[in-house]
C-alpha cells in the first residue's frame, strides 16, 4: 500500500470543534500516521503519493446510517405515497427482486456514495451476500443487516432471524475488516415480542449488534398500540432491546419519558430528516435528544423515499428541520450537525476506535472537498460552510481504508458508465415484472 500525503489543507478533525489551518496528513499501511503542520509532516514523512489540498477542506469520511442501498432501483417510483401504503408497495416490488437487481442496485449506491464523499454506511435489507460483494468492489466500508421480517414483506425472500443470523456470522469482519454485521429486525409492528426477545438474547450471546426502524410513523404507532396496547420504544423497553447495541432508525415520535429512556439505555439514534419530511410523518425531536446526551447520527434511508444518498444535502436539512420545530435559530449548530454524520456514527456502529474523527493511529477514511467555488466563498466560518453550503459535488478526493478511492472526481474502483447502464437495465427488467411501466412526466403507472 502507497504512503500519502495530503498537504496544506483545512483540516476538520472532529477530535474537537477546532480547525486546523495549512495541516497536512501522513499515511501509512492504511491509518494515519500524521496530523499537524504542512512543514513538520512534509519533513517527517516523505510519501509515495503527494495530494495537494490547499483549495480544500478535509474531513472524516461520512458515515450513512441507515439506508436500503439497492433501493436506488426505486429512486422516483415512490413519490407521493407515504407509511403503509409506501411499505405495501416497495413489498410488492420487492417480491420480484433477484439477487442480480440486489447487486447492481447496490454497486450504484456504492457510486453514488462514493462520489458525495460517504465512506461508511449502514444497510438493511436482502440478497445482502449481493452488497457484500459491491462493498467489496467498490472497496467502501459497510455494517450490513440482512432484514427480518415475521409478518408482511415480500414474497419468496428469506427475511428470518435465523438468515439474518448466518448472514453476519459468516460476513463479519469481511473485506479486510471494512465489513461488520448486525442483525436486522425491521420494526415492532412486523416482529412479534418472542422473535424481538430472540433478538436480544443472540446479539448478547453473539455480541452483534441490532438495526431497526423504531417510532417512524402515525400507523407504526395505531399497530402496536392496537396490538399492545403501549408504544414502540416503551415495547422495546419491556422486551429489554433497547441497549447500547441498539441502532434505532427514525425515531419521530419520542415523548420525554421515552427519550429518557433512549438515554438511559444509552441506545443509538438515527435520523434522517429528508425521508421523514417527504412522507409528511413528522421530525424527530434531534435537539431535544442532543442535549440528553444520546448518541444522534445521520442517515439518508433508502432511495426509494430520498431520492437520493447525498449525506452532505442530508446535513442541510437536518440543521435546518430543528430550528423550524423548536422555534429556535440556535436548537442545533453546524458542529451538532458534523459530528452526527462522521463520529456519531462511528460511535453508532461500535466503530469509532477506527474511523469517524481523523487522528493518528485510525484508519484513513477521509473526504477531500473543493472550497474554491462561488458557493463556498468568503472563506470563513467552516462547519457553516460545510452544513449550509456544500453538496456532494463539491467532493474531489475520497479515501477508504488508506486506498484512493475517487480523484478528481474520478471514480477508480468501479466503472461509473458500466455501472450506470447496468442499473437502467436491472430497473426496466424489475418494474416490467413487477406490473409497472416507468414513464418521463411522473411516477410509474400500473400495467
Amino acid at each position: 500500500m502507497p504512503d500519502i500525503l495530503i498537504r496544506r489543507g483545512i483540516v476538520v478533525p472532529m477530535t474537537e470543534r477546532r480547525i486546523l489551518k495549512e495541516a497536512s496528513i501522513a499515511i501509512r499501511e492504511g491509518r494515519i500516521a500524521a496530523v499537524g503542520p504542512d512543514s513538520v509532516v512534509r519533513r517527517e514523512y516523505p510519501s509515495d503519493i503527494e495530494i495537494d489540498a490547499a483549495d480544500h477542506i478535509v474531513i472524516p469520511g461520512l458515515i450513512n446510517t441507515h439506508t436500503h442501498l439497492a433501493m436506488t432501483l426505486f429512486r422516483g417510483v415512490m413519490d407521493g405515497v407515504s407509511g403503509m401504503e409506501w411499505l405495501n408497495r416497495a413489498w410488492s416490488i420487492e417480491s420480484n427482486l433477484t439477487r442480480e437487481d440486489v447487486y447492481w442496485g447496490s454497486l450504484l449506491g456504492c457510486l453514488e456514495m462514493i462520489k458525495g464523499g460517504t465512506t461508511c454506511f449502514a444497510d438493511h435489507y436482502f440478497f445482502m451476500d449481493a452488497v457484500v460483494d459491491a462493498v467489496k468492489e467498490s472497496c467502501i466500508r459497510a455494517a450490513l443487516a440482512q432484514a427480518i421480517i415475521e409478518e408482511g414483506g415480500p414474497r419468496g425472500i428469506d427475511t428470518t432471524l435465523e438468515g439474518s443470523l448466518n448472514f453476519a456470522k459468516q460476513y463479519d469482519g469481511e473485506a479486510k475488516g471494512r465489513i461488520t454485521c448486525m442483525l436486522g429486525p425491521h420494526s415492532a409492528y412486523t416482529c412479534s415480542p418472542n422473535l424481538l426477545k430472540e433478538v436480544r438474547r443472540l446479539s448478547e450471546e453473539t455480541g452483534l449488534r441490532a438495526h431497526i426502524h423504531l417510532s417512524e410513523g402515525m400507523s407504526e404507532l395505531r399497530i402496536v398500540k392496537e396490538k399492545y396496547e403501549t408504544t414502540p420504544i416503551r415495547l422495546l423497553n419491556r422486551i429489554g432491546l433497547l441497549n447500547p447495541k441498539l441502532l434505532a432508525a427514525h425515531v419521530v415520535f419520542a415523548d420525554e419519558e421515552e427519550i429518557e429512556l433512549l438515554k438511559e439505555k444509552d441506545v443509538k439514534v438515527n435520523h434522517n430528516p429528508i425521508c421523514k419530511m417527504k412522507g409528511g410523518h413528522g421530525a424527530s425531536p434531534v435537539a431535544k435528544m442532543l442535549k440528553k446526551g444520546i448518541n444522534v447520527s445521520l442517515g439518508t434511508d433508502g432511495v426509494g423515499s430520498n431520492n437520493n444518498l447525498d449525506l452532505l444535502e442530508e446535513m442541510k436539512f437536518a440543521a435546518l428541520l430543528q430550528p423550524l420545530v423548536e422555534r429556535d435559530p440556535k436548537a442545533i449548530s453546524a458542529w451538532d450537525v458534523l459530528e452526527m454524520a462522521t463520529i456519531n456514527g462511528a460511535r453508532a456502529l461500535g466503530i469509532e476506535k477506527d474511523v469517524g474523527s481523523i487522528e493518528v493511529g485510525k484508519k484513513a477514511d477521509l473526504v477531500i472537498i473543493r472550497r474554491k467555488v462561488p458557493h463556498m466563498v468568503p472563506l470563513h466560518n467552516i462547519p457553516s460552510l460545510l452544513v449550509y453550503s456544500a453538496n456532494g459535488n463539491d467532493v474531489d478526493t475520497v479515501i477508504v481504508d488508506g486506498k484512493i478511492v475517487m480523484s478528481k472526481r474520478k471514480v477508480l474502483t468501479i466503472d461509473e458508465e458500466v455501472v450506470m447502464k447496468r442499473a437502467q437495465r436491472v430497473f426496466e427488467k424489475l418494474l416490467e415484472r413487477s406490473g409497472w411501466e416507468p414513464i418521463m412526466e411522473g411516477i410509474p403507472e400500473k400495467i
